[in-house]
């Protein structure tokens, strides 16, 4: 009996317009009525989850930053995995060098170490790249309510700042991902820091033992919720710390070939319900 499901966003919970659909709403909410645990497992930071899960009526915990974080439905930190401060700098080092685009999260704030406009234009031309029929402002618009981006400071002493911060995530994004597949290789040298890619034109950088998996198996402990009455779902990379640990694993149709080979069942897309369907097929009935 499933007691826990834990989903991904991007990719898999949420729809084609960054909301939840009144169907998987319907299949979550359900699922809590019968007393079962229902967690996001995000690369987002809390505060990219919140205005989603409000607008949609959910109250649920939520792992962040890739696992750095686990939040419960109250929004307290129960469990934390952050990135040092010194490999942090390192990190920073690396992207500076080859001209990538970056964010810094915190617990509370977003910094970049240029001119926050720069990072916004970057991060808005990642959409324009992926959908051309969009235009800049309605790009910016769809962002301003949903992503940190438009909720940075700047800052030039990344140096002084960053050990007096609990530092939850880098995450650097350039639609030349030569750039992102070399920023890769560099920090893979620096053997101690966990670095993952939700897509092609992005990399996130945290606590080397920072995943959705391990830190959700530790919340599952926690809650005295077996490995076998947890059912993961999602659709990517980061996805597949989780699809290793827990057998009762769901990859959503439109998922990356890699982890649907690893993944037990598969549901549909993101665009088709899929959250839902899956909830519905194998929890509920």
């Amino acid at each position: 009996m499933i007691k826990l499901i834990a989903s991904d966003m991007d990719g898999t919970l949420l729809d084609g317009n960054g909301g939840i659909s009144p169907y998987n709403v319907e299949m979550i909410k359900e699922a809590k009525k019968r007393g079962i645990h229902f967690v996001i497992a995000s690369g987002r930071a809390y505060a990219d989850i919140i205005p989603v899960t409000k607008q949609s009526g959910i109250e649920c915990a939520c792992v962040t930053g890739n696992g750095a974080e686990y939040i419960d439905e109250k929004g307290e930190i129960i469990s934390s995995c952050y990135l040092g401060a010194e490999e942090a700098i390192l990190v920073v080092d690396i992207l500076k060098a080859l001209d990538i685009k970056f964010m810094i999260y915190t617990t509370d704030n977003r910094y970049s170490i240029e001119a926050v406009e720069n990072v916004q234009d970057a991060f808005i031309a990642r959409s324009l790249h992926k959908d051309k029929t969009q235009t800049y402002e309605e790009v910016k618009e769809r962002l301003k309510t949903r992503h940190s981006i438009f909720r940075m400071e700047e800052v030039k002493d990344y140096q002084s700042l960053l050990p007096t911060k609990k530092i939850i995530k880098i995450e650097a994004f350039d639609v030349d991902t030569s750039k992102i597949e070399e920023a890769k290789k560099q920090l893979s040298a620096l053997g101690n820091v966990a670095y993952l890619s939700s897509f092609p034109d992005n990399v996130e950088i945290t606590h080397i033992d920072a995943t959705k998996g391990k830190i959700l198996l530790k919340a599952a402990s926690q809650l005295g919720i077996k490995e076998e009455e947890v059912m993961v779902l999602g659709d990517s990379f980061n996805d597949l710390s989780m699809f290793e640990l827990f057998e009762n694993s769901v990859v959503m149709e439109n998922g990356e070939e890699e982890v649907k080979k690893v993944a037990k069942y598969r549901t549909e897309a993101y665009y088709e319900d899929g959250v839902g369907k899956a909830i519905k097929r194998w929890v509920l009935e």
